[in-house]
């Protein structure tokens, strides 16, 4: 078994193997277990989580779907890596959607719903300020799921958990430039403040600019690791 990566009991009671295993891989792959080109070895997988190769294929062939995986002849399923056109497509796709989310929300707010999602945030801002990068990931998905789960449309949750998964990596390349942290704390409180007074022109706006930023980070560090001509 390759070095740091340990067995996984499954749950067998709780959803369907394949469901399990598909869910842990896009986990291992979010926080960096498995890092983009990597190969993902079949015998390990099994041996790492006890399941069969049949329902590890399965779960394979799902994350191929989401585009977390790709089949490379010669090498098998590895995890994904993108291009600088492929980071410009995600962030599009995750400015339209959590911009209308937003303007749901706001549509539909309640003093409890704006409760779950200031605590969301302060969960977000205290991620942000130790630097703790996995942490910020995990409550930023946290704090969108508050947003969604007022914005009631079940489509746009759905939709934001698969496009999530699949920009794991464009995430981490655009937390790693230097600064980003600080000034993506600082857009997104330019978020809260718009919605906080109901304002969703201005909300749309700032998250506008702070996906443009977040994407520009992105590219730059995916630039810096190609080697010069």
């Amino acid at each position: 078994m390759a070095a740091g990566k340990r067995p996984i009991a499954l749950t067998r009671t709780v959803a369907p193997i394949r469901t399990q295993v598909a869910d842990l891989l896009r986990a291992m792959i979010a926080d960096g277990t498995f890092a983009p080109g990597e190969r993902l070895v079949e015998r390990v997988l099994c041996d790492m989580m006890g399941a069969s190769r049949s329902t590890l294929r399965e779960a394979l062939r799902e994350l191929e779907t989401d585009g977390l995986v790709t089949v490379v002849p010669g090498r098998g399923p590895v995890v994904a890596e993108v291009d600088e056109k492929g980071i410009r497509d995600l962030y599009a796709v995750r400015e339209s959607l959590e911009q209308l989310a937003i303007t749901l929300f706001l549509q539909n707010v309640t003093d409890e719903a704006m409760a779950a999602l200031e605590g969301a945030f302060g969960l977000l801002e205290a991620a942000y300020h130790a630097g703790d990068i996995n942490r910020i990931m995990r409550e930023k998905q946290t704090f969108y799921r508050a947003l969604f789960a007022t914005a009631d449309n079940a489509v746009i949750g759905d939709v934001a958990d698969k496009l999530y998964a699949r920009t794991t990596s464009v995430r981490l390349l655009s937390y790693a430039r230097e600064g980003r942290l600080a000034e993506g704390l600082r857009e997104l409180e330019l978020v809260m403040a718009a919605i906080r007074s109901s304002d969703a022109a201005a909300a749309r706006e700032a998250y506008a600019t702070h996906m443009a930023n977040a994407m520009n980070a992105a590219v730059a560090s995916l630039q810096d690791k190609q080697p010069s001509s």
